[in-house]
């Protein structure tokens, strides 16, 4: 016994070579009425997705199942040899655990299969998220089965059903003034906010925006302001409370942020005379080519570049980062309000 567990000791935590591991790997083949123990790999359409790296770390997941594989062929063939004189009660107990080896061996099988289907998620659309967490069928070659295509509809279909869901939920909320409906980015009347981005006069950051968004105006409830049309008064008072991130020239151009049900617009008002001048409109559906992955996408719109920069944070329904370099301007989104920041 202890020669054994000299051995055992000896091997564990010990990588093979690659010829040894490879001689190991072709002793033990899969039986021919076990077809369904077999390996499985990434779906093509979603295979030619995937990065560099996604593509690695799966070759890797996919290696060790392959271990996993030819270990259970080896202790089928030891089992299959001991029910030769199943009668003898030593093999039967060896038999038991045997099986008991098969049963271990499929569990870690399972969570790599899990594992690498959910390294691959964050590669995904948000809507498709879903296929990662879905059962497939034993006999499936696939990673995410055999019928991607009807999984991704169904995917599609689930995450339309379930935004619906929550706007009614969120229209609902803002209709009763219920105080939640202050607390995401899907407000009713826009919420103007300041924060100053690391100004070395001032001695703030972003770091510091944790403690909440700035107040600045008032918001009306049940309605969806339209902020070209917001008058002077309510301006001026922007421009006070922004005034000490600001700097002391006299053509600064202030942005005027809303957030609400169907998106977030950005305005620039000039310091001179006060005319609101639309910068730009950004749709935050998920549905529309939004994604949890880190995304730069460079855009042009007249002689201003802008910059998309997606991925920075995550809200209900409704997530956005926007950075415009040219003006110096930025607009963070964080789980609880909008944080605006001009640098």
């Amino acid at each position: 016994m202890q020669q054994l567990a000299d051995i055992a000791t000896k091997r564990w935590g010990k990588k093979l070579s690659s010829d040894k591991l490879k001689n190991l790997l072709d002793k033990y083949n899969r039986p021919e009425n076990c077809e369904d123990i077999k390996a499985t790999k990434v779906n093509p359409k979603i295979w030619n997705q995937l990065n560099p790296n996604k593509r690695k770390v799966d070759l890797q997941l996919s290696n060790m199942q392959q271990v996993v594989r030819k270990v259970t062929f080896a202790t089928l063939q030891t089992t299959n040899a001991l029910l030769q004189n199943a009668s003898c009660s030593t093999n039967s107990n060896l038999i038991m655990q045997s099986v008991d080896v098969v049963a271990l061996l499929g569990q870690v099988n399972t969570q790599l299969a899990q594992f690498a289907s959910e390294q691959i998620k964050p590669a995904l659309k948000l809507e498709y998220s879903t296929i990662c967490s879905a059962e497939v069928l034993l006999t499936s070659q696939y990673l995410f089965g055999d019928e991607l295509a009807k999984q991704l509809q169904d995917a599609r279909e689930s995450s339309k059903i379930s935004q619906s869901c929550n706007s009614r939920s969120f229209e609902q909320n803002t209709e009763r003034g219920s105080p939640r409906s202050c607390c995401v980015a899907g407000l009713a009347s826009p919420r103007l906010v300041s924060q100053s981005s690391g100004d070395a006069e001032t001695g703030t950051n972003l770091s510091q925006s944790k403690k909440g968004p700035t107040l600045v105006t008032k918001s009306s409830r049940g309605s969806t302001p339209n902020l070209a049309q917001i008058e002077p008064p309510s301006l001026s008072l922007i421009r006070e409370s922004l005034g000490e991130v600001l700097n002391s020239e006299g053509h600064v151009k202030y942005n005027i942020v809303g957030a609400w049900d169907r998106g977030l617009e950005l305005h620039s008002v000039d310091d001179t005379d006060m005319d609101p001048i639309d910068l730009w409109t950004a749709n935050t559906k998920p549905e529309d080519s939004w994604s949890e992955k880190h995304r730069l996408e460079e855009k042009q719109r007249g002689t201003r570049k802008q910059r998309d920069l997606t991925g920075q944070a995550w809200i209900p329904r409704w997530f956005v980062s926007l950075e415009d370099p040219d003006s110096g301007t930025f607009c963070y989104v964080y789980k609880g309000g909008l944080i605006f920041a001009i640098a």
